[in-house]
């Protein structure tokens, strides 16, 4: 739901319930237009209030996600360029380990070779 809509609806809806009270109040019709008639500034300038708040609240909340949007999309680029930094970092230390792993398994091949050998020559 959007909140301009929701916001709209709880003004009619606060309009509806203000005249339906009205309408049904133990008053003579008399009473009823006079009460409205002494009120009726003060509801113009309660729902001038209530817009203007309205205003205040939708341009704060453009702002506000204009700045998320902003903060987010730094915030990506910055985990990006970590990222990308650690890469260049543990690279040599890959390779490294990739010749200690291509020395061990030379090295288990010879010692497998030399057991044969060894089981070969008691036999």
């Amino acid at each position: 739901m959007k909140i301009k809509q929701f916001f709209y609806g709880l003004v009619l809806g606060g309009i509806a319930a203000g005249v339906s009270t009205l309408l049904t109040a133990p008053q003579s019709g008399k009473e009823v237009r006079s009460s409205i008639k002494e009120n009726k500034d003060l509801w113009k300038s309660q729902l001038a209030d209530l817009k203007k708040s309205l205003t205040e609240l939708k341009a704060v909340s453009v702002v506000a996600s204009r700045e998320a949007k902003a903060q987010t999309s730094i915030f990506l680029q910055e985990t990006k360029n970590s990222i990308n930094t650690w890469k260049e970092d543990i690279y040599p230390h890959q390779e490294e380990l990739k010749e200690e792993i291509t020395e061990i398994e030379t090295t288990i091949q010879q010692l497998e070779a030399s057991l044969a050998d060894t089981n070969k020559q008691k036999s």
